[in-house]
């Protein structure tokens, strides 16, 4: 299982590039698939770690995520499974919403960048 290692390697990435720009956007995930093809939550270490101002989660519609996947990765995803990973990854971003006390903003993929970024674009 990589993710742990995966995980501590963005993590001290991360602090080197703290230290040179004052805000940076990390796009990520907050479950992964595991090696047995489980979905997996990314442990909450990791997000005290990176000591976030804000969390952001993007959500989709699983037809056009599976058709992506499928682009992208050559194989074939199932629609539920999709749509069971896009709930997992909201259940447990609230989670780590909660246990940081970090706001947690939601947006549909539909939403464009500049509406987001004006939402977002706030003084941390």
């Amino acid at each position: 299982n990589k993710v742990p290692g995966n995980q501590a390697a963005l993590v001290e990435q991360l602090v080197v590039e703290k230290s040179r720009h004052n805000r940076l956007l990390l796009d990520g995930h907050f479950t992964l698939l595991n090696g047995e093809g489980r979905i997996e939550p990314i442990d909450i270490s990791v997000f005290q770690d990176m000591h976030p101002s804000l969390l952001i989660l993007i959500k989709g519609n699983a037809v056009e995520i599976v058709k992506r996947l499928e682009a992208r990765d050559g194989r074939r995803w199932s629609q539920q499974f999709v749509a069971s990973f896009q709930t997992e990854e909201e259940k447990y971003a609230q989670h780590v919403s909660n246990t940081l006390g970090v706001p947690l903003k939601i947006f549909d993929n539909t939403t464009s960048s500049a509406k987001i970024v004006k939402s977002i674009n706030v003084k941390n």
